[in-house]
This record gives C-alpha cells, structure tokens and sequence, in this order.
C-alpha cells in the first residue's frame, strides 16, 4: 500500500515498515493505538504502537518524538524497534510489555501537558 499519509486506525492487512502485517487492533488510548502483527523478518508476533494523529502535530511533534523515544528506550526488555514511517513514530514491542509501555507513555504526557491553573496564569490579563 503506498500512500502519502499514515491512516488512522491503520487497516488490517497493511505492512508497515516493509515488515510489520497488521493482524488486528488490540486497544486505543490517547496516546496512540496498539496493534497485533506479524513480523515478516522474525518470524514472531508482536505488538505496534503507532503515535495518536493529535500528538503528530508540526507544533508538539517534537516534543512527542522525545516522550516516546524516552518511554520506548526505558523500556528495552519488551521494546524491538523504534521507527518512524511518513513522520509518524511508531514500536514494535512484545506482546508481553506492550501494556506497561502504554501506560508509561500515557502517564509521560499527561505529566507534560500544562495544567489548567498554569494555562490560567499565562494568559494576559483582560481589560
């Protein structure tokens, strides 16, 4: 399938990375959604993690890369690969580990929004 863009949720049967099959979505969360795969080269199933659209935008896509990277590499016992494909970040991982990497990258960007009462005191005072 060749396409200018990453869909979103990515259809059963698409390859991603010229190696992952997609064989089904196992779950969704804010920060991405999560997929059962076959690896063409291992020869072994695995999970992939693909970066939710909202996190994907030019103004917080670097900020994202960073976050996954950080939860991907703390994460090297379940982690097999961390790529990207059409800018999108995505990860193969276990299918063992890919929970506790979910929760970490939900918990990791949660931490680094801003907070209500911090978005209040940055706005400019109203006439």
């Amino acid at each position: 399938m060749c396409t200018s863009q990453l869909s979103d949720p990515l259809p059963i049967g698409f390859t991603l990375a010229g190696r992952y099959v997609i064989e089904a979505e196992l779950s969704a969360s804010p920060t991405g959604r999560v997929y059962k795969a076959g690896d063409t080269t291992l020869r072994a199933t695995v999970a992939i993690l693909v970066l939710a659209p909202p996190l994907r935008n030019p103004r917080d896509i670097g900020r994202s890369r960073r976050s996954f990277k950080r939860v991907f590499y703390g994460n090297r016992g379940s982690a097999y690969e961390y790529g990207e494909v059409l800018g999108v970040p995505f990860a193969a991982l276990s299918l063992n580990g890919v929970d506790r990497v979910v929760d970490a990258l939900d918990v990791t960007f949660r931490e680094s929004e801003p907070h209500n009462d911090e978005m209040q005191r940055e706005r400019p005072p109203r006439d």
